[in-house]
């Protein structure tokens, strides 16, 4: 899991710098004409830019909650390699938006995705991992359920 934690914040941070040193606040590089754009912004909220302006708020919250995950991790070890690779996508990812948050003040967004006329709010690749992990332990959870386990219901 650490591995996988590990590349997830790589990718992250990497990605960030890129978008930092080669764009500047409110640039746009169309990449997929009126679909998909790098647009770089700094989020100083959380999902959707709620809370904005509340980084300390925001950094005790995403503390406790990725300490929450660490620690739960630890005391029940993943089953299976999607449970594996949902979890640490999870903790990978907030642990890269909460150290932007920590050091910079605010977070990098830059994907910016227009879906059917909408203009979707932009994010990053920590946001990405994040859903990413959520989606697989839905499906984990749901194909345990199938498999007659209901440890998950105790």
């Amino acid at each position: 899991m650490i591995i996988i934690i590990i590349l997830v914040l790589i990718f992250d941070f990497l990605s960030k710098f890129l978008i930092d040193k080669y764009m500047m606040i409110g640039d746009t590089v169309p990449l997929v004409r009126n679909f998909f754009d790098l647009t770089y912004v700094k989020n100083t909220g959380v999902a959707f830019s709620m809370f904005e302006n509340n980084g300390l708020l925001i950094n005790i919250i995403s503390c406790i909650i990725i300490l929450i995950l660490i620690f739960y991790t630890y005391y029940n070890k993943p089953k299976d390699l999607l449970d594996k690779i949902g979890r640490s996508f999870i903790i990978g990812g907030a642990l890269g938006n909460f150290f932007d948050r920590v050091i910079h003040g605010s977070v990098i967004d830059f994907l910016d995705f227009k879906l059917f006329g909408y203009d979707y709010p932009i994010f990053n690749l920590a946001d990405t991992f994040i859903v990413i992990g959520a989606f697989l332990l839905v499906v984990h959870a749901w194909r345990d359920n199938k498999n007659g386990d209901r440890s998950f219901n105790k």
